[in-house]
Formats: structure tokens, sequence, C-alpha cells
């Protein structure tokens, strides 16, 4: 049990993970019960060979119920819950303690090194699941049409170095691996002699688990109906097809000899977020979650593809002429007609590309060959047509599969806020439609408009979520609509920005959207949205009026929700002007220190007991500046949930106090640097006790 759960921990939790998670698994239950954590456990977990006997034990540990665990399988990220961290710190300082003892590390609050009793415990739990239940229970997309099949198996395949033979394979309709020299897979009986055939053949010292295990399953495993998807590298889809044949060794092909039928139902580039293993075959049968990524990654651009054109259509119909009359059939008919052209004259499928930017760049090879007199075709709407069809794609409402459910206890248990904060900031968004959350440097203003979007959403769509960012120069041409010069230099053209990109997307959709403003009191705020001043009010949304440069119509949906961040200690900054200001709710945010969530979250630190006594301190110095400039300037929370900290805690402590915190003092009084450094010497002897 123990090099199998190695072996899986190699593949889906790290390189090493399995290596070192293994030893402290061994004597778990050793550990439990000498720390007093939990007595009715075995000694060595690996003697939990089955996921239903584990699975009691792991929430009788962990206070999680089976809908925390259902989570934690469908891949969310979940937080542990506090009486849980209490117990977690507990091992992991034993564990400290005792090998000070053992001269083995320094110092007991130096915790490096020492695994999180939650991160065992999970790894161990996922392992034992999709070992016992390959084919039996997945999670399942309940918000998209992907259902996982539980009568086939899911397989990754790299199709030789750099993707090499991924043309091939897609041209001809088959996949293949490589070892030709083992001659037909169909000769062995079993799976350890490749293994030692491999192992002679090729001189090794080690044993070629990997490569026999492939050889072994693309030959004997593999069955036609199941799904392959085709990776380049460790973070790109580019295909995913059906088997359709049996094994066949073609000795004929040059290396590539075993081979199976396939027929491919996506061709692509879909870049995936977290890195995949890079064995040349792997079967994802027993990783569901990570199916779902895969399919929620190709979905973006994949599978939609055929009902683009009627999508396309349906849209420009409701577009609206300058004398405020939609378009008539006869026009949409006329510029899908001369996309249809194009794809076919400058061969490029049209209505299969989402890239915005390739279709720029055909927009403009077209418009110099018309100036040139090589292309003499549609010379009157070439523009308008490739034009509308961009626009279309940018405001396109995109639909997710697999997105993660998002509810109030996630944004409690990631947000240093108490619940009745949270209710009031929802109540106030729901009501207001604009929200600026103001406050000092550090106290989290954009995680939280961020987290707030998700509560309100109820799951994890950034879809739904667009995101700028105000400074001195940002104006109404960029934000809203104005001239710009065109790719080739040559002139400018009216584009639109994001505001009205992302009020077109929702006005598609009834699902509420989020547009965050992050340092709104750094733009001059008139100036940047204009005539829309009015259009954001709560009850003025639906309303419509002409823009200023292409006199169409345009008007705000009721789905639009906008929250500001707000910096109230940089005095640089001038205050909004008051006509704005009267649109928007304002909510003000303080350090969080106090909270019962961020001393569970500082528990995990590599040393605790350091953090615990530098906070005081800052909230001492906070008391200094609240007095002396106001709540507004306060040093927030956000300057010690920084990841380094969790390795090394005295020395990140060191680095944020002498770059970050003393700069920000010496700002608040530059008029009296003696005060800057009584205030930093106090703050660094807690550090050099």
């Amino acid at each position: 049990m123990k090099e199998e759960y190695k072996r899986w921990a190699k593949d889906y939790a790290g390189e090493k993970v399995g290596s070192w998670y293994s030893p402290y698994l061994e004597e778990l239950g050793i550990k439990l019960k000498k720390y007093n954590i939990q007595s009715d456990t075995k000694d060595n977990f690996f003697n939990y060979e089955i996921y239903e006997e584990f699975l009691p034990i792991y929430k009788s540990i962990t206070g999680e119920n089976e809908e925390d665990v259902e989570k934690i399988l469908s891949g969310a990220n979940k937080r542990y819950p506090s009486k849980f961290r209490d117990k977690a710190l507990i091992y992991r300082s034993e564990i400290a303690r005792e090998q000070v003892e053992s001269n083995i590390r320094s110092r007991p609050e130096d915790m490096g090194g020492i695994p999180e009793l939650g991160a065992l415990l999970r790894s161990y739990l996922k392992f034992l699941y999709y070992k016992d239940y390959p084919e039996g229970k997945f999670p399942e997309d309940e918000h998209g049409t992907f259902k996982l099949d539980k009568n086939i198996r899911y397989w990754m395949l790299q199709p030789g170095r750099g993707a090499e033979y991924w043309e091939t394979f897609y041209e001809k309709g088959y996949i293949a691996i490589g070892w030709g020299y083992l001659g037909d897979l169909s000769n062995f009986n079993n799976r350890n002699e490749i293994k030692n055939y491999m192992k002679d053949y090729e001189n090794l010292n080690n044993s070629p688990w990997n490569n026999s295990l492939a050889t072994w399953d693309f030959a004997r495993v593999m069955k036609p109906g199941d799904i392959v998807y085709v990776k380049e590298g460790t973070r790109k889809i580019i295909g995913k097809g059906r088997i359709t044949g049996e094994y066949v060794y073609d000795d004929q092909l040059e290396e590539y000899k075993h081979t199976r039928q396939v027929k491919w139902l996506e061709k692509g580039e879909w870049k995936l977020d977290d890195p995949i293993t890079i064995k040349t075959l792997t079967d994802f049968t027993k990783y569901p979650d990570w199916i779902l990524k895969f399919e929620n990654r190709i979905k973006q651009r994949g599978t939609e593809f055929s009902v683009l054109q009627q999508e396309f259509e349906e849209w420009l119909l409701t577009q609206k002429k300058e004398d405020g009359e939609n378009l008539d059939i006869s026009e949409v008919q006329s510029r899908i007609a001369t996309l249809l052209d194009f794809e076919k004259d400058f061969s490029i499928s049209i209505f299969n590309e989402t890239n915005t930017e390739t279709l720029e760049e055909l927009k403009e090879k077209i418009l110099l060959q018309q100036s040139e007199g090589i292309y003499q075709e549609h010379i009157s709407n070439a523009v308008i047509s490739i034009e509308s069809f961009i626009r279309f794609l940018k405001t396109r409402p995109e639909e997710y599969t697999g997105t993660t459910p998002y509810v109030n206890e996630d944004f409690l248990e990631e947000v240093f806020m108490n619940e009745a904060d949270l209710n009031r900031l929802q109540s106030i968004l729901k009501r207001k439609k604009n929200l600026i959350l103001r406050g000092a440097p550090g106290v989290g203003k954009t995680f939280i408009a961020d987290r707030l979007a998700y509560s309100l959403m109820g799951e994890a769509d950034d879809s739904r979520i667009h995101f700028v960012q105000f400074h001195q120069s940002y104006s109404y041409e960029e934000f809203v609509e104005g001239f710009r010069p065109k790719r080739d230099g040559k002139g400018f053209s009216l584009s639109t920005g994001p505001f009205i990109d992302f009020c077109e997307k929702a006005s598609q959709d009834d699902r509420p959207y989020f547009f965050i403003i992050d340092e709104i009191n750094r733009g001059n705020m008139s100036r940047i949205f204009g005539e829309l001043m009015m259009l954001i009010e709560s009850d003025k949304r639906g309303q419509e009026i002409n823009l200023l440069y292409s006199n169409r119509k345009f008007y705000v949906p009721k789905n639009i929700y906008i929250i500001g961040t707000m910096n109230t200690a940089d005095r640089s900054l001038a205050m909004l002007d008051y006509a704005l200001r009267r649109r928007f709710a304002f909510f003000d945010l303080e350090p969080a220190f106090d909270t019962p969530t961020f001393y569970s979250f500082i528990e995990i630190y590599q040393n605790p007991f350091l953090i615990n006594r530098f906070i005081p301190q800052v909230k001492k110095l906070n008391v200094k500046i609240k007095d002396t400039f106001g709540p507004g300037f306060q040093i927030g929370h956000s300057y010690f949930i920084d990841p380094s900290l969790k390795e090394d805690t005295r020395d990140a402590l060191y680095e944020i106090l002498e770059y970050e915190i003393k700069p920000q003092l010496e700002e608040y009084w530059f008029d009296d640097l003696d005060i800057v450094e009584a205030e930093y010497g106090k703050l660094k002897d807690v550090l050099d006790e």
C-alpha cells in the first residue's frame, strides 16, 4: 500500500510528496495517540486499505462532514474547521519539539519540513477513494452538459517529444506510442514480462515502471469507446478523441508502431492552470476532478463551435442601427455571407475562431489587399462584418462547466470578516448596485471585492467578473469608447472600452455580473464616466442614452454591480466628485487582527509563536496611527498573510518590517522621523528577542 501511495502521490500531488509524506503516515496513529489528538486509529495509516474504512476516521479527526468530503474529492479547496486547526498545530509543534530533543532541528518554533496534518489526511483520503472507485463514484457537473461516463476510461497521451506526431495522428485518425523494439505487445502475458524485457534491452539500472505500465495499458487496458485527451507538455491540451479500434502492431511505421484508431472530436490549444504528469500515457479515470477540469477548459473554445454561427445571427438581430432601429434580416444575412466568403477566400474557419487578435489581423489583411487592388470582394461591408463578429465574441456570455460552488461559509473561511458584516455588504450592494470598499493599505479591499462577487453569484465564476485599475491618465476613451490608432498605424478607428463590452455581455444573461474598479479614486471620475454617471444609478438601470462618439444607444443592465476599492492613506489622491459620490455606497474596512479567522490562519505558520508576539505590537502602533492621522492610515492585516511567512516566519517578518512597513511610516511621519525610528525599534525588538 505504501509503494502504491507513493506512486500515486508522485503523479498527482507532487514529485516528492509521496516520499515526504510516507514516513509520517506510517507512524501517524502512534503520534495522534501520544499527543492526545485521537486515540481510536491504527498505528500505521497504510493499514487502512479501504476507503469506506478510512472515511469515518478521517471525519472524526478533521470534524468535516459528508458534504465537505464531497467538495474535497471533486477538487475544491476547503478550509479546515477551526477545532481541527488546533489539532494540526499541536501535531506539528510536538513533532518539532521531539526533533529538537533528538538534535534533528535547532528550534521548536522552526517547523519547516513537517507536513501539515490536514494535507497528510486529505492526500490519503483521495488516494484511497480513487483507488477503490475507479469507475464507480464520480463528481458530476450539475450546471453543464458534460457527464462522466462510468462505463469507459479517460486517458491522457503525449504524442512524442514536443507533440511531434500530433498532426500525423490527427490527419490519419489514430494514436500510437513508442518502444517499437518490443514487437507485438500481444505476445506478452503480463506487465512484468514487458518490464523485464525493457530493462534488459535498454540496460537499465532501475525498473521501468511508468514505461511498462504505458505499453501494457495501451495494448490490454484501453478499449474502443474510451476517451483520449492529447497533451503537449504539462500545461496544454491539444486534442480529444474517442478510441474506435483494437490494438494493432504496425511494423511498417518507423518508430511509433503500437497503434489504435481514433475518431477525433476536438482540436485546438487549451492551456491548463495546473501542470499534469509528464508520462507518455496516463489513465485519468481515477481522477474525475481532473477530467472535469479538462472538459471545462475545452468547453471554453471547443464544444460550442457548431452553434457559433447561429448564435451570431441571433445576436445581430438584436443590434441597433444609429437611428435606434434593429438590423433587418437582409443586413444580418449579408454580414454572415461576407464572413463565409472570407472563410473560403482566405482559408480560415472564422466561425471556429474565438481569438479576437487573429480576427483583427484578418481584417487588416483584407483591408490591405483591398487597398492594393488584390482583393476586390465585399468592399463596402468587409470592416463592419468582421468588427461585428469580433464584438459578438467579446460580449458573448461564457458558459463554464465544473465551476466551484461558493457560499457564505466559503467567504467567511477565506475573508477575515464576521457574518454580520458580510450580510450587510451583500444587502448594500444588492440595493445600491454600486459600492466602494474604503480602507488603509493591506486590509484586503481587492480580495474582498472578488470574494464578495463570488458569494453573490453562488459560484467562483471569473467569466462574470471584470477587473480594471484607474490611474490619473485613465480616460473616457479607454473606459467607454474612443478613437484609437489602427494596428497598421495608418489612422484611427472607433473602439469600445471594457465597460461597454462587459455591459453588453451581461445584457445577454440573467445572472449577476461584477465590474471591479481598483483604486477608483485615482482616476478623474467625471472624465472617465462622462454621460454614464446617470446610467449607473440603481433606479436608472435599463434607461438608454446615445454615446458620445458612436451616437448609438446604450444602457447599463440591471444585473451589473460595480465594486470600487479606495485607498484612504494616499494623501496625493483627491476625494471623489460629489455628484458621483451619491451614486455609491461606502463601506469602511479596518485591520482584522482580532478576528478568529485571522488567528486560525496564522497558526499554520512555521513560527506562530513569533507572529503572535509581533501582532500585538502592530496593534499598539495602529492605535498611535489612528489617533494621529485617522483610521484610514492603519497597518493592514494583509502584510501578514504573505506565503513566505509559512516557510520562515522570522526572516519574512524582517523583510516586511524593513521594506514595507517602515517606508509606510516614513511617509506618515515625514516631518518627524524620530517617531518612525522609535516605532520601528519596538517592532524590531520583538524579532530580535
